[in-house]
């Protein structure tokens, strides 16, 4: 599940940024060239393809699903499981149906068409190749469709694809060249990205609208650089070219392709583009400040799903008869140090907290010795929990007593000790790490780090007699432990497996 928080946090940074991206390129089109938006999208689309939070700084502004609509904690995570399957269902539905219309669509249109080409298609094909300084040329392919548009395709093998029938000399040199120009920027690739953020976000119609947008862009950028020192009367002559296959030709394209003529209401902003001479800025300003933007949102914004994932704790894990730690989360380290305290009448273990300034504050349990502690953030609060782990004394099987305690307005508290059972898991759950009953009693407890967030293990004794005992891994949620795994440990005793489970 982790991976889906991390796939949300990137539709929503891609979001902002596809959003924000349109508004400045509406309102500034007119002054800046069209060459950086490719980048741009390319930029964006990069983000969409890494679900992962790269934590630069701590986060000032964090998105959580907040525990408070989420009442019931199984149901929750039977959610959280749903949810998941349904988006990695969609994820590869996409890209299976992408990849076999692809390999489908290389495989007919290689059928249909015919390497042979005409001398001179073969002039003209080479005189562009030098111009544009291209020396391992994609190859050329006649289709006998005459209907339909020029068009590039294949990834590891390029082919151009031209329509058979009789071209003018200059007709198919603005063909040639704008293919190519596509095969030089290896647009096929960038569109390879596209789809596949496409299809990793396919929940999100924004990232819908701009896979097309950022697709129309592509061939705004190709015309712009095929036009690059064109006269005016050139740019009329590649624009009835354009023109003369919107009226004529069939414009559905295989998928992964860089089509001449791509749908009509793109034609518009082609038109616009190719005609529009007035001098621009290069838009690297624009670029940078997208940079800036994705990194600042990177840094400072995170999203959490509540109870079901946790920050990276930057409280360490530590265990002994004294530590130290931030239990109030002021950033200072506290001692925290258990000692057995015996009089005449009486005998108890205390846990004791030593601030800066001197105070102390106690907390006090009849009856045990043998005590340690360990600390770790277990509630994701960035402040420390204490376990308190107590062995009775004259034990045959090492009884213990666990206890959580946290520190809350100069006062010890402690979390409840109840277990909310996991539905999917079919082995019997224990509802609680405490009881009298020593048949079924705590034999001890460690907190370990499990898929970026801190847990609490407890062993409990499920059959002494035949060396056999409960593992139980659990996270803290707002009325218990909620058991994320349960296994049944045979030989604990005779193995000695305290320690791989414990330590």
């Amino acid at each position: 599940m982790n991976i889906f928080w991390g796939v949300l946090e990137a539709t929503l940074m891609g979001t902002m940024g596809i959003l924000l991206f349109c508004g400045i390129s509406f309102t500034l089109k007119k002054r800046y060239q069209i060459g950086y938006k490719k980048i741009v999208w390319l930029l964006i689309a990069l983000r969409l393809l890494v679900p992962f939070h790269v934590t630069l700084l701590p986060q000032p502004l964090s998105i959580e699903i907040p525990n408070f609509i989420l009442q019931e904690s199984s149901k929750w995570d039977n959610s959280n499981q749903l949810i998941f399957f349904i988006w990695i269902t969609g994820c590869f539905i996409a890209c299976a149906y992408y990849f076999t219309v692809y390999l489908i669509t290389c495989k007919k249109m290689t059928a249909r068409s015919t390497e042979y080409i005409k001398p001179e298609i073969q002039k003209i094909y080479m005189k562009a190749a030098d111009e544009l300084k291209i020396k391992n040329l994609p190859e050329i392919r006649i289709m006998a469709d005459t209907d339909s548009s020029p068009f590039t395709m294949g990834l590891l093998k390029n082919r151009i694809f031209l329509p058979d029938k009789d071209y003018l000399e200059q007709d198919l040199y603005y063909i040639i060249r704008h293919e190519l120009i596509h095969y030089r920027n290896k647009d096929l690739w960038f569109k390879v990205l596209l789809l596949l953020g496409n299809a990793i976000h396919w929940f999100n119609p924004i990232v819908w609208i701009m896979r097309r947008l950022a697709e129309q862009d592509i061939e705004l950028v190709c015309d712009s650089e095929v036009l690059e020192f064109a006269s005016p009367e050139e740019r009329k002559e590649y624009g009835e070219v354009i023109l003369s296959y919107v009226q004529t030709g069939t414009r559905k394209y295989p998928m992964l392709s860089t089509g001449y003529i791509q749908k009509t209401d793109s034609i518009k902003r082609r038109f616009n583009n190719i005609f529009n001479t007035e001098p621009k800025k290069k838009g690297m300003d624009i670029f940078f400040l997208m940079i800036a933007l994705l990194l600042l949102s990177c840094v400072f914004l995170s999203i959490r799903g509540g109870i079901a994932t946790y920050p990276e704790s930057k409280i360490p894990i530590e265990n002994g008869l004294e530590i130290k730690t931030d239990v109030d989360g002021d950033g200072s380290r506290e001692s925290i140090f258990v000692k057995d305290v015996v009089n005449d009448t009486d005998a108890f273990t205390q846990v004791v907290a030593q601030f800066g300034g001197g105070d102390s504050v106690f907390i006090s349990y009849p009856d045990y010795w043998s005590s340690y502690l360990i600390s770790g953030d277990l509630s994701g609060n960035m402040k420390a929990d204490i376990v308190l782990v107590r062995y009775s004394i004259g034990s045959t099987f090492n009884a213990a007593e666990v206890s959580v305690i946290y520190m809350e307005d100069r006062n010890w508290k402690e979390y409840s000790s109840q277990f909310i059972h996991n539905p999917s898991i079919e082995a019997e759950q224990p509802d609680s790490f405490s009881s009298d009953n020593r048949a079924v009693s705590c034999l001890g407890a460690a907190i370990i780090e499990q898929d970026g967030k801190n847990m609490l293990r407890i062993i409990l004794n499920e059959d002494v007699q035949n060396d056999v005992v409960k593992c139980v891994d659990c996270s803290y949620r707002q009325d218990g432990w909620y058991i994320e795994n349960l296994q049944i440990i045979s030989n604990y005793y005779s193995e000695n497996k305290e320690k791989e489970l414990l330590n």
